[in-house]
């Protein structure tokens, strides 16, 4: 099958990322894409775009071609601006993956799409799909996800809040952060916690622990249930240390780097969390922001959790 065969169905295949990766593969692109330096991808969103770009960077990454391109046509909302859209595709063909909460403006895209025999994603109609049969009729509208409203507000909120709680700042008001972050310096507490409050909402503290220092006392005061202990390998978090003061070995008269001050740090951080039993210890060596995350929330909040609502 080749991106000439497809039709309607093709661009309605079920939310997976073997979706993308069938249809960047070798049999469901045009032959010209592999005798040009560049490949791209059109995300089309009645929004932002934000969810197409994360499904399709997830799914880029999985190819060794360093130069997929991925242009974005966002506020996509009237079948003009997506006749505008579709004419962009035609004079920059390439694979085309969207995100439309209209059910019209969305069967409308696909439908000029296989009538040009354009390679396309429906990220969201296959979801809908699934979700009216076991939920009921849904309610259309474009851009819910990111609109400005009280949920907005608060997420800004959240933002200003973790910037002025961070490393051990303005510990006074510890007692109102949806989560406090602990650990030693480089844990990834900064990064996690403005993940945090710009995805999820959340006023997040961080409280630096160090060598020789009493940790705020305001940090025992604050409730158990919300507190999430950071740690590290001693090994990688040299190897941190070290790429941050920028060259291999750490600067003169400095033990930020050196490893047995950092054992000692992480023994000291270790023991801290055992007096302190009811806080989660997670092990951030080999995670990346997200997933450190997904299992913050996972201690704080449980593994079941509602759909964000921005109504």
């Amino acid at each position: 099958m080749s991106a000439g065969d497809l039709d309607v169905s093709s661009c309605m295949w079920v939310l997976t990322f073997g979706t993308l990766l069938r249809l960047v593969s070798v049999n469901f692109v045009p032959n010209w894409w592999f005798m040009a330096d560049d490949l791209v991808v059109h995300i089309v969103s009645d929004s932002t775009g934000d969810t197409a770009m994360t499904m399709v960077n997830a799914v880029g990454v999985q190819f060794k071609r360093d130069q997929i391109y991925i242009r974005r046509h966002y506020n996509i909302r009237t079948n003009t601006q997506v006749d505008m859209v579709i004419r962009h595709v035609t004079r920059e063909p390439g694979l085309v993956v969207f995100t439309m909460a209209n059910t019209e403006l969305s069967a409308y895209f696909s439908r000029l799409c296989a009538e040009r025999d354009v390679a396309c994603v429906d990220l969201l109609g296959p979801l809908f799909d699934v979700f009216s049969r076991h939920f009921g009729e849904r309610e259309e509208r474009a851009g819910a996800f990111h609109a400005i409203n009280d949920s907005y507000f608060k997420r800004i909120e959240a933002i200003e809040f973790t910037l002025g709680h961070d490393d051990n700042q303005s510990v006074h008001t510890l007692g109102l952060a949806d989560v406090v972050l602990v650990g030693v310096s480089r844990t990834s507490k900064t990064p996690v916690s403005m993940y945090l409050a710009i995805q999820h909402g959340l006023k997040v503290a961080n409280i630096a622990l160090a060598y020789g220092l009493e940790p705020p006392e305001e940090l025992i005061k604050a409730s158990a249930n919300r507190i999430v202990g950071l740690t590290i390998q001693p090994g990688r978090l040299v190897e941190i240390r070290r790429s941050r003061l920028g060259k291999l070995d750490p600067r003169p008269g400095s033990n930020y780097a050196d490893e047995s001050y950092v054992f000692r740090e992480i023994e000291m951080a270790e023991r801290y969390f055992r007096k302190n039993p009811r806080w989660p210890v997670i092990d951030v060596s080999d995670r990346s922001i997200e997933e450190t995350a997904t299992l913050i929330l996972d201690k704080v909040y449980g593994r079941v959790r509602p759909i964000k609502s921005n109504q």
